[in-house]
């Protein structure tokens, strides 16, 4: 996943891919890899109200050499993990898929 991301500490996106990425990453996490602060990478995962809006993030973060990409990869799913239990504790339901029903 990482390995498709590419972002420069001086890197402004336009509107259009800052809108992408901020739908990506209200899909379950994101990285930030030196765009907020220069030597600085983080992992973060949006928390959910009891309606599903996004009112906050979990966000672990560390400087270059303690968060290398390998690490990065292993805190997504712990991240997950636990911003949707902090999600769950304000009354957030893991949405359910549809049940697609075939008339006969």
């Amino acid at each position: 996943m990482l390995a498709k991301v590419s972002f420069r500490p001086d890197h402004q996106p336009d509107i259009d891919t800052f809108v992408q990425r901020m739908t990506r990453y209200s899909q379950g996490g994101f990285f930030d890899l030196e765009e907020n602060e220069a030597s600085i990478r983080c992992v973060a995962a949006p928390v959910r109200d009891a309606s599903g809006v996004i009112v906050a993030a979990l966000s672990v973060a560390s400087t270059i050499p303690y968060m290398l990409p390998e690490c990065m990869e292993e805190l997504i799913p712990v991240v997950q993990r636990d911003a949707h239990g902090i999600s769950q504790e304000l009354g957030w339901r893991v949405p359910q898929p549809a049940i697609r029903r075939i008339k006969r």
